[in-house]
């Protein structure tokens, strides 16, 4: 009797497992302030330049570039070889159609594992910072570079000063950049720094 709950159990925790994932990621489409329209059309515009940039020909053992759509705004961030891969790298993705504008913020340096780990260590904190803290953590993506946390999202300007001054505190961030359209509210939240 006991094996038969214990497997019940486990059905039923795979089946809730899939559903709660489900459940945040439609949450998550619905709690951010990009329309869906909006949202669809950065997932077309990041499969492109993927395509654009796999159809280039730049090893990706030596360079390391990631892209982050937002708002119709492509990011480029990490690691190339040279001056000149970054600039074709830079003419080749701004051709896409229906980009606002593209923010190049690759450096000119050999990618690292080491820095990769570390970055993901400093993007878990400042999630996990965002998430315990008043502010409404649907409203941010986040992204860190060697150190540099790349903060994206719509939220009024107290609230996003607030994350930033929270993010500022935390060990092995070097800077955080904020790419943020500005919102103007009838009343902004007030939260205590």
């Amino acid at each position: 009797m006991r094996f038969l709950f214990l497997i019940f159990y486990f059905i039923f925790s795979l089946g809730l497992s899939g559903c709660t994932t489900l459940a945040y990621n439609t949450a998550e489409s619905i709690n951010t302030k990009l329309t869906l329209g909006t949202q669809v059309n950065d997932q077309v515009i990041k499969y492109k330049a993927l395509y654009k940039l796999h159809q280039m020909t730049y090893n990706p053992n030596k360079n390391h570039v990631d892209l982050v759509v937002y708002d119709s705004r492509l990011v480029l961030l990490g690691e190339v070889q040279n001056q000149h891969l970054r600039n074709q790298i830079d003419q080749n993705l701004a051709s896409i159609p229906n980009i606002y504008r593209v923010d190049d913020y690759l450096e000119i340096d050999q990618p690292s594992w080491t820095n990769w780990a570390w970055d993901a260590a400093i993007t878990g904190q400042v999630k996990s910072r965002v998430l315990l803290s008043s502010a409404n953590h649907f409203h941010y993506d986040i992204h860190t570079e060697d150190g540099v946390v790349y903060l994206f999202g719509k939220a009024p300007l107290s609230e996003e000063k607030y994350v930033v001054s929270r993010i500022r505190v935390l060990p092995g961030v070097k800077k955080v950049v904020t790419i943020f359209p500005r919102l103007k509210s009838k009343k902004a939240p007030v939260l205590n720094i």
